[in-house]
């Protein structure tokens, strides 16, 4: 899909992620920031410098758009470090929600049909033109892992690296038999293939464009 189409696919995501916290349901709350760390995080490195360099007329949303990021990251580093039940943490998520969904309007509203009209479908098709960042390829692969590990795996594909692979650190909350399941896994596979797979990796993962050309052709 292209970029625009995936990022309002991420902003669905959200919002019905909103749809829960206003029915005061507070366990979403770390699942709202997950999703939303990661999808400053694709925006801010890959698709604001494609707008800024590529459209003309945009360097003043640009910046306000990424200024709009820094509030809400704020908020989401005062959520993550304060207890569910302390008095301000509704407070501190509400305005987090409607921070974000004042900025979801302006951008789907103003920035992406000024993007749309200005680039082709092909410079839009977001997995051709950047470091593809499948490591979040659905809502549910990203809340499976942490998003704070994308900004490293970047910058290990900037020294060099064709492939990042994220592998667990610990499987202690894991059951005895899905640790020894994963053991003889990896044996198994790395036994009888000329390719090595990292011990506890998975598709948690940062792959160049060559690396994601090679496996397609």
């Amino acid at each position: 899909m292209d970029a625009i189409v995936m990022l309002r696919e991420d902003h669905k995501t959200v919002e019905s992620l909103f749809k829960r916290l206003e029915k005061d349901d507070l366990s979403v709350v770390p699942d709202i920031c997950a999703a939303l760390t990661q999808h400053a995080f694709i925006e801010e490195e890959v698709f604001y410098p494609s707008v800024r360099a590529e459209v003309e007329g945009t360097l003043d949303d640009v910046l306000e758009a990424v200024e709009e990021h820094h509030l809400v990251k704020v908020l989401i580093s005062e959520l993550e470090n304060l207890d569910p039940t302390d008095e301000t943490y509704k407070a501190k998520a509400t305005v987090l929600m409607e921070l974000v969904r004042h900025h979801v309007e302006e951008e789907e509203g103003e920035m992406f049909p000024q993007v749309r009209e200005a680039l082709t479908e092909l410079e839009l098709y977001l997995s051709d033109t950047v470091p593809p960042l499948v490591v979040a390829g659905s809502a549910e692969l990203l809340l499976q892992h942490p998003p704070e590990l994308v900004p490293q795996m970047l910058a290990a594909w900037r020294r060099g690296a064709d492939m990042v692979c994220a592998a667990r650190a610990s499987r202690r909350d894991e059951s005895w038999t899905k640790r020894l399941g994963s053991a003889v896994f990896y044996r198994l596979v790395n036994a009888n293939s000329a390719v090595k797979i990292p011990v506890d990796a998975g598709d948690f993962r940062l792959m160049d464009r060559a690396v994601v050309d090679a496996l397609k052709s």
